[in-house]
């Protein structure tokens, strides 16, 4: 399903965002990500090729990015939070929101200049309310709540390279490039401290029979 030109040119104006963000990924990066109920695309994407990959192998996804120009896409990030109704995937249908969803400052999307979709779960925004809805929407707290982190399969290197930077638009829509650098580890967090090991104290019961059977000892000697 695709967005009327009109709907999407609205939702695009009400992005405020930066330039595009060239990720870099290593070789061996297997990305192990937050799978969000109700995603497009399972896992999201990270870069256009992953979004290119994702519909050449989904039909429902492929259909619903129909109009999506992907020659022209790039990856942005919001300067500010928006508001947003979003599309979303029960089964192999789509159905979009009939509230609006916020989007945070910070979050990453991908867009060809008029159509626009969350990174994290593949799912189109749209300033207007689309069609079709569903009674059985689900609530807020479902659609931003992700199931645990799992390997969804998407392999990311030996990966494109960068998309290369794109000219300034005429447009005031997006501010300034921010490259976002992906060293070794692929952005994984910390590794978590080593519980030391347990070292066994003898109940308080045992020391107190130790200690009366040596008072004994001491005294049949004595005697």
């Amino acid at each position: 399903m695709a967005e009327n030109r009109s709907g999407t040119n609205a939702s695009t104006k009400a992005l405020a965002a930066t330039k595009a963000i060239p990720f870099l990924t290593s070789h061996q990066e297997r990305s192990a990500r937050n799978v969000y109920p109700y995603s497009v695309i399972p896992g999201g994407v990270k870069t256009v090729e992953e979004l290119k990959n994702a519909i050449a192998k989904d039909p429902v996804a492929s259909a619903h990015y129909a109009m999506f120009h992907l020659a022209h896409a790039r990856v942005i990030r919001l300067k500010r939070a928006q508001s947003m109704h979003v599309s979303y995937r029960l089964g192999n249908q789509i159905y979009w929101t009939k509230r609006k969803l916020k989007l945070a400052k910070g979050e990453t999307v991908i867009t060809d200049g008029v159509h626009t979709a969350r990174t994290r779960c593949g799912n189109l925004v749209s300033a207007k309310i689309a069609e079709p809805i569903s009674r059985k929407e689900p609530t807020v707290q479902e659609f931003d709540t992700p199931q645990l982190p799992q390997d969804v399969g998407v392999q990311l290197g030996p990966g494109p390279q960068p998309d290369p930077p794109v000219e300034e638009s005429s447009s005031s829509s997006y501010g300034d490039y921010i490259p976002i650098l992906l060293g070794p580890g692929g952005g994984r967090g910390p590794t978590p401290p080593v519980s030391p090991p347990v070292v066994a104290v003898p109940e308080p019961g045992t020391l107190v029979l130790l200690l009366a059977g040596l008072i004994a000892l001491v005294l049949l000697r004595k005697s």
